[in-house]
């Protein structure tokens, strides 16, 4: 089971669907953990017995590398990590550290079109450079979210990551309080125009989340203050919502065009549950 340490929601950018600390009244309420606090959630997490995979979040963690040493150092021998970065830092101490542990690395990337407008203050060619780069190290997986501004461009976008730059795994999320009725019929028109479009061993050779695999979970989260500091994947309960049920429809458009069976949208054993 996958569980996300939130070491910071300090970051360098102004994303403007940056979801950090809505559960605050929109507040902004600083912190990094230290040394202590990291242990102490670590603790909590090792002593359920069910994590085999820790993602470590922010804010942006790259801001504090000492921070993501020290858990990796620490725990890195019994789990398997994930790191989420918006990619903008790159330096031989992050180097280093990357090709030590070898993390799956989530590079938080969107439609090249807009994305200078949604996430503020990047510098669009310098991080997927960075991207670029740490694909020589390990694994990169570029993460887009979809929005109302660029989501009539899922394809192009996975066109341009995918067979233009070459990176072999793309997951589109979705900023889900922006979309209504209208937009999901958008969605999953944009979403079948991809799929259809490609060709199959295209399709079978890159993983294209959340279409390619069907995942359940729920997510719970810890706060603390008001801030978010841990999340819990949850694969034996989910909620319906329009987002799962729209996922689902790519997924099983994704499958006819491989000519793979889906899985059912409600797997045996799976509670459904509300928020």
């Amino acid at each position: 089971m996958r569980y996300s340490l939130h070491l910071t929601n300090n970051c360098n950018l102004r994303c403007v669907y940056c979801y950090e600390n809505k559960a605050a009244g929109g507040q902004h309420k600083s912190f990094v953990m230290d040394e202590i606090e990291i242990d102490q959630r670590m603790t909590d997490i090792l002593s359920r017995g069910d994590c085999d995979e820790l993602e470590l979040i922010g804010g942006e963690i790259f801001l504090y590398p000492d921070k993501v040493r020290y858990v990796f150092s620490k725990y890195g021998d019994c789990l398997g990590f994930i790191l989420t970065t918006n990619g903008t830092i790159r330096n031989e101490a992050i180097n280093k550290i990357l090709g030590k542990y070898k993390p799956t690395i989530g590079v938080s990337l969107d439609d090249p079109r807009t994305v200078e407008r949604q996430r503020v203050g990047i510098d669009f060619e310098q991080v997927l450079a960075n991207a670029k780069y740490w694909r020589s190290i390990t694994r990169v997986v570029i993460c887009a979210v979809i929005t109302p501004q660029n989501i009539r461009r899922i394809k192009e976008t996975f066109d341009f990551y995918v067979l233009e730059h070459g990176f072999k795994t793309i997951h589109f999320g979705c900023a889900e309080e922006w979309m209504n009725a209208y937009y999901w019929q958008v969605y999953l028109r944009e979403v079948e125009r991809l799929i259809m479009s490609t060709p199959p061993d295209i399709l079978r050779q890159a993983t294209v989340s959340p279409w390619k695999y069907y995942s359940v979970n729920r997510k719970e989260y810890v706060y603390e203050n008001g801030v978010e500091k841990v999340e819990r994947l949850d694969p034996t309960k989910m909620e319906l919502s329009a987002y799962r049920e729209s996922r689902y429809a790519g997924y099983c458009l994704y499958c006819q065009r491989i000519g793979v069976t889906p899985v059912p949208l409600i797997p045996d054993g799976v509670e459904v549950v509300s928020k």
